[in-house]
């Protein structure tokens, strides 16, 4: 009987932006994340609206000698959201080379 080996996923805002969740899987996986985020204003029913950025590199693997050797992928992301009585509200354009530019909406936690 084979072993199962769990697989890992990335993909997703902040997570390689521009790939859908999960795109991107494997037995092994590494993420450097480098975000920025600024309030800009303070609107009504908000504790603020913020704007962000963020810049990521991994990947997923089947085998670990291929963490360190292996190819790395891209993602970025900008971001415009607020804070409001409901969850936060944000609508990010996210880019990743090969898969292109992204618009994505959230409402709640993503």
């Amino acid at each position: 009987m084979q072993r199962q080996v769990p697989r890992w996923g990335l993909g997703g805002f902040q997570q390689l932006s521009g790939y859908t969740p999960f795109q991107v899987s494997g037995a092994q996986l590494a993420l450097v994340r480098l975000g920025y985020q600024i309030r800009v204003t303070d609107l009504a029913l908000t504790r603020g609206v913020f704007v962000g950025a963020s810049v990521e590199v991994g990947n997923a693997w089947d085998r670990p000698q291929d963490v360190w050797h292996g190819a790395k992928r891209k993602g970025l992301s900008l971001y415009l959201g607020a804070d409001t009585a409901f969850g936060p509200v944000y609508t990010a354009v996210a880019t990743s080379p090969g898969v292109g530019p992204t618009l994505m909406l959230f409402v709640g936690r993503p």
